[in-house]
């Protein structure tokens, strides 16, 4: 049997656009930008309600001969509680004119739907509290989509736990 997808969280992460570190071209052909995550994201879900801490960064590689950006993003949260959650994921984002503007920080970007795009990662977590330890053992899988709040971007994910059996 295969197996399936179960809703487990919503992931929202503000970019930083004034300390965004735009490089150039790399090695020899991809660009890479590197964006600090700002202030107000959350992890949500599972019985965990967790801000984020605004010193976590995305990391693109973006490979424009193929229209791939790759992507390698940290960040930590903390629960009211005070349980610490640190979480981490690759993915990949084929680009198109809706996400284009966001990688530009262009003011005509607006709000997608994840169904807009192939926006997909696969995030793993390492957590403080032994309550939410299950998450440290579980495969996770996410699809993103842009977020815009008045000037502030955003990408926000569904994330759902991989579920076997």
């Amino acid at each position: 049997m295969a197996p399936t997808l179960e809703k487990a969280f919503d992931l929202r992460v503000y970019l930083d656009k004034d300390t965004t570190v735009r490089l150039g071209t790399v090695k020899g052909g991809p660009q890479r930008t590197y964006a600090p995550v700002g202030p107000g994201g959350y992890l949500r879900g599972s019985g965990v309600d967790a801000e984020i801490i605004p010193k976590g960064a995305d990391s693109v590689l973006v490979d424009m001969a193929s229209g791939t950006a790759h992507l390698d993003v940290r960040c930590a949260f903390r629960s009211k509680e005070g349980d610490n959650f640190y979480l981490y994921y690759t993915g990949i984002v084929r680009l198109d004119e809706k996400l284009g503007l966001l990688f530009t920080f262009s003011p005509e970007v607006q709000t997608t739907k994840s169904s807009d795009h192939y926006f997909v990662t696969t995030p793993t977590i390492e957590v403080s509290n032994e309550e939410h330890k299950w998450m440290e053992r579980t495969v996770f899988v996410s699809h993103g989509h842009v977020y815009v709040e008045g000037d502030r971007l955003a990408v926000e994910y569904e994330m759902y736990k991989l579920v076997s059996g």
